[in-house]
């Protein structure tokens, strides 16, 4: 668990970062279209700048820490609560002794890497193309929404694609492992000792 959210924190900055310079530098008219919110004009006044491009990476930044934080403590609260509890679900387990986890495969850890860092870069081409900029009827712009959302979607993506990955050696190394198996010997089947 503690790798899983040690992943998604390394891992969503840099994903949110290529999805923004996807959009700002392969689609730079979909950011120069976009007018800033009123309740955040009313509450951040000048910070979030005059440029409206600016304006739009501060929206989508702001739009994407809020939940990058709070995702990143439910996940490190969610990990102190598992280690706690392993304890009852292995009691066995020395009390001072900790279980080492086992190694991620290579082809698990790449194709989380590699598809977390490389399907952000379609962000501009999905938001242009599928979500025609990210005009609302009405005229309001969801495009920072879906810039911030973007990283969070594709992590989820690279994870089920690294755990489907991982399916075949893992079960290629379950059906291989040897079975350990009691062996008990009945009392008419052992030698007698014979003493003169």
């Amino acid at each position: 668990m503690f790798r899983t959210a040690r992943g998604f924190l390394l891992l969503a900055p840099p994903a949110f970062l290529a999805a923004l310079l996807s959009v700002v530098l392969l689609y730079p008219k979909a950011a120069s279209n976009f007018s800033p919110y009123p309740f955040l004009i009313d509450t951040l006044g000048q910070s979030l700048g005059q440029k409206p491009i600016g304006r739009f990476v501060a929206t989508s930044s702001l739009f994407f820490l809020l939940p990058f934080v709070m995702t990143g403590f439910l996940l490190l609260l969610s990990d102190l609560g598992i280690t706690s509890a392993r304890r009852l679900w292995r009691p066995t387990l020395a009390p001072g002794a900790a279980e080492r986890p086992k190694p991620l495969y290579p082809e698990a850890r790449w194709t989380f890497i590699g598809l977390g860092m490389g399907l952000p870069l379609s962000c501009g081409y999905v938001l242009v193309n599928f979500a025609r900029g990210g005009e609302l009827p009405g005229g309001i712009n969801v495009a920072p929404l879906i810039v911030a959302a973007y990283p969070f979607l594709t992590s989820a993506l690279s994870l089920v694609a690294a755990f489907a990955v991982a399916v075949p050696r893992g079960v290629y190394q379950w059906l291989g492992s040897p079975r350990v198996t009691r062996q008990t010997s009945h009392p008419a089947q052992r030698p007698e000792s014979t003493s003169k």
